[in-house]
């Protein structure tokens, strides 16, 4: 979200999608479309970074019962 890592690909895959698929059509303007940034709120990021820590610590944790207790 910060970097617009995510911004500066959505806009490379509509330039693309415009320049080779679309040439003629003119209703559609991909430069003014939202991009990722600026459709999403920053709490979806922290939810999604919560369950990914705390995916990867029952990973763990499971792991660990597999491999020392059974």
């Amino acid at each position: 979200m910060k970097g617009g890592f995510f911004d500066g690909i959505t806009f490379g895959f509509r330039r693309f999608h415009h320049k080779l698929l679309n040439k003629n059509d003119y209703m559609e303007e991909w430069r003014d479309k939202p991009l990722p940034s600026e459709k999403i709120k920053p709490s979806v990021y922290h939810n999604i970074i919560f369950q990914s820590i705390s995916l990867i610590l029952v990973l763990i944790l499971l792991l660990g019962l597999y491999y020392f207790v059974l």
